[in-house]
């Protein structure tokens, strides 16, 4: 896998890679709260579900790419209800090659300076597992602070994980 990457928005016709780079991340960790079957029960509705995110102007839907393959994504959506628009959830994933390369550093940097420029935002949310730590150094490193940790919140098979619930304030309260 190559070192160079540029991070760019994504466009409907990545929607192939996307849906390959979606399998990887999901196939080869535990740490997201659906499995693969769950999350793309059918290609149709999840490919459409995807297009949707790539085409709503009021969220960021990123990735970090090589000439040839989408090495990660990151998605920062508002919240639809009027009384939370100034709010917005967080999500992201990188392949299974990418991590630990720096490629999520450079990702969430760069999401979370395109997410600065937007007039409406405030506060970014995120839920980790809390047995994911080099994701929350990650998060923690960039800004977000722990909210709380949710006991038990994540049940695969008969273990249990704890969720943890960061933010990130995009202004000075």
């Amino acid at each position: 896998m190559s070192s160079a990457f540029i991070i760019r928005k994504l466009v409907t016709s990545d929607i192939n890679a996307l849906l390959l780079l979606y399998e990887n991340v999901y196939k080869t960790t535990n740490s997201m709260v659906k499995s693969w079957i769950e999350q793309c029960p059918d290609q149709e509705t999840f490919c459409a579900e995807l297009r949707t995110l790539i085409n709503n102007p009021d969220g960021l839907f990123l990735a970090a790419a090589t000439e040839t393959q989408l090495l990660g994504y990151i998605s920062i959506q508002p919240r639809s209800p009027a009384r939370l628009r100034h709010t917005a959830d967080l999500s992201m994933g990188l392949h299974a090659n990418a991590r630990g390369k720096g490629v999520g550093r450079q990702l969430l940097q760069f999401a979370l300076n395109q997410a600065t420029h937007h007039s409406s935002l405030e506060i970014i949310y995120l839920m980790v597992r809390a047995d994911n730590t080099s994701a929350i150094k990650l998060y923690q490193t960039n800004g977000f602070k722990i909210i709380t940790t949710l006991e038990k919140d994540t049940k695969v098979g008969d273990q249990y994980f704890d969720g943890v619930l960061m933010s990130y304030w995009l202004t000075k309260y």
